[in-house]
């Protein structure tokens, strides 16, 4: 095949490629799933809610959305955040004195100028593949001598069931959508090459 048809295969290649990666990235119910973290804090009576994703390519975990908050906005590592420590071990973490502890919650607090005093963080396993996909958390009681409890854990657990699906399709897309990049760094590559041989003809 000549040089011209082959780079004409990889435009059409490099266009489809971009069209999946927009699809997949289009990632869950965003509607829903905004109006589960608006419904939350009132049924705790809470300040804010967040539900994060786990990020299977390196060590952090994103905020998919949160009161006040856009789509990875916010990023924590795995081993020094609560998030990150619900969702590497599937276990659930009541936290109500986080004022006397040190941890990513004050580099989000420099970030994004609020303050989280307690917590309840809930992990949210796969539908399928019953592995921890992302997590809810729920920040500070509205009522400052509060505390979570272990029915808010139950409300908490009942959502993240129900959260399951559409937590497990945006776990699962951001991993196409991550070999749709690679595909496409390689399309790229490709074509330099043809552009090369091209040029020296």
């Amino acid at each position: 095949m000549e040089i011209e048809a082959l780079t004409q295969k990889l435009h059409e290649l490099k266009d489809k490629q971009q069209q999946i990666e927009t699809a997949w990235r289009k990632t869950g119910n965003r509607e829903f799933l905004q109006f589960m973290i608006e419904l939350l804090p009132k049924a705790l009576q809470a300040e804010r809610c967040s539900i994060f994703i786990n990020n299977p390519e390196d060590n952090n975990v994103w905020i998919q959305c949160g009161t006040g908050l856009q789509e990875k906005q916010i990023s924590v590592p795995k081993d020094s955040s609560i998030v990150g420590k619900v969702i590497a071990t599937g276990e659930t973490i009541i936290e109500n004195n986080l004022a006397n502890q040190v941890g990513a919650h004050d580099t989000v607090a420099f970030k994004t100028g609020f303050t989280a005093k307690s917590t309840i963080c809930i992990p949210v396993l796969g539908a399928k593949t019953q592995q921890v996909a992302g997590a809810i958390q729920v920040l500070n009681k509205l009522n400052i001598d509060s505390a979570f409890t272990q029915e808010d854990v139950e409300i908490v657990t009942k959502l993240a069931h129900h959260l399951q699906v559409n937590i497990e399709n945006i776990y699962q897309r951001q991993e196409m959508a991550n070999i749709a990049t690679e595909i496409g760094k390689k399309v790229e590559l490709l074509e330099a090459k043809l552009q090369e041989l091209g040029n020296r003809g």
